[in-house]
């Protein structure tokens, strides 16, 4: 562990002055023989096959931008990817900082999550937690007795129990989670876990800059985005973040990158940007017509697509099926075949 450490702050110091290639390759075989890996270690987000199309995972000092219409399932996708982050490894520390949700219902999120991900023939549903809930409020009961009571979900606790303790939530707000405090909370992630952390913000554009003030929206993003890409450089950590379309795009069919709200530098400072769309929203509609039945069921799929990508090929669709009363996206999908809206040529594989 404190070898660790000593490998991070190298690379903060080191980051900030000239070196020749040489001198980078010296540095290179010092860490390698010492047999630190922390920093050639991807983090996967436990999606294929997306983990492997950004070149096994999200890396240090990355920031990974998720964008769609609300309701797609970006909060939903993204807190599966923190918990798949924990899970993947015993001592790899995430935070989940969300400016929608509360950490009860982040919490109940991931026990329908987890129910799903399992396999049960039942899966949990929002609405049958809440029940539980209530139940042990009324009784005046604890409610992890209560919850390890039904035979359902003690499973999902006895797995959560595996990771909670690293996964970290805050109910962020508009008036004190302000871009500096964000700053201060992932530095303390980073230190805790060595660097071997991931951070999520959900989302971008309610990230409140003050004491700063900008001109416009357009300068505020830019601000956050430079922001946030500063954190994740600064800590050597991944940083992700989920973004909020425009509402002009929302009239729309597909969200795409340029739909983003506010300015061009998301775009620029992101490392990878992941848009988000519902399959039977932007599937041509030649499928649509000719195939109603199989039209019904492109409701059911998440179509993530690749946009940018610093790391390795780009313009790339992903389908995942979407399964958003357990609050999970299945995390096994495959290229789209089907032609999209917006495609230039028809994907072949």
């Amino acid at each position: 562990m404190p070898e660790a450490n000593a490998n991070n702050s190298d690379w903060q110091v080191h980051q900030t002055q000239p070196a020749s290639l040489a001198e980078v390759l010296r540095r290179a075989d010092q860490e390698t023989s010492r047999g630190t890996t922390g920093r050639y270690t991807m983090m996967p987000l436990g999606y294929e096959p997306l983990d492997r199309l950004i070149g096994g995972g999200v890396g240090r000092g990355e920031l990974v931008l998720f964008g769609g219409a609300p309701g797609v399932g970006k909060t939903t996708m993204t807190l599966q990817m923190a918990r798949n982050v924990v899970a993947s490894s015993p001592t790899r520390g995430a935070m989940y900082v969300c400016y929608e949700h509360d950490h009860i219902d982040l919490s109940k999120r991931l026990l329908c999550m987890e129910s799903a991900l399992a396999g049960l023939p039942e899966p949990l549903t929002l609405y049958h937690l809440n029940t539980l809930f209530l139940e042990a409020a009324r009784s005046g009961r604890p409610i992890t007795s209560a919850l390890r009571a039904d035979p359902r979900v003690a499973p999902m606790l006895a797995q959560v129990d595996r990771y909670g303790s690293r996964l970290e939530m805050v109910k962020a707000n508009t008036t004190t989670t302000t871009l500096d405090a964000l700053r201060q909370m992932a530095g303390a992630l980073a230190a805790r876990f060595q660097g071997d952390c991931v951070f999520f913000v959900d989302y971008l554009q309610k990230i409140p800059i003050h004491p700063r003030v900008a001109k416009d929206e357009d300068d505020k993003s830019t601000m956050v985005a430079e922001g946030l890409k500063d954190i994740a450089n600064t800590f050597n950590i991944p940083v992700l973040a989920v973004a909020a379309a425009d509402r002009k795009a929302l009239q729309g069919d597909r969200i795409r990158l340029f739909d983003l709200r506010g300015s061009s530098a998301l775009q620029y400072e992101s490392d990878v940007i992941l848009m988000l769309n519902n399959k039977y929203d932007i599937v041509s509609r030649s499928h649509l017509t000719y195939s109603p039945h199989k039209a019904e069921a492109y409701r059911n799929w998440l179509i993530v697509s690749l946009e940018k990508n610093r790391g390795g090929p780009g313009a790339i669709n992903l389908e995942y099926p979407l399964r958003l009363a357990y609050c999970c996206v299945w995390p096994e999908g495959q290229s789209v075949k089907e032609k999209l809206i917006g495609d230039r040529v028809e994907p072949t594989g």
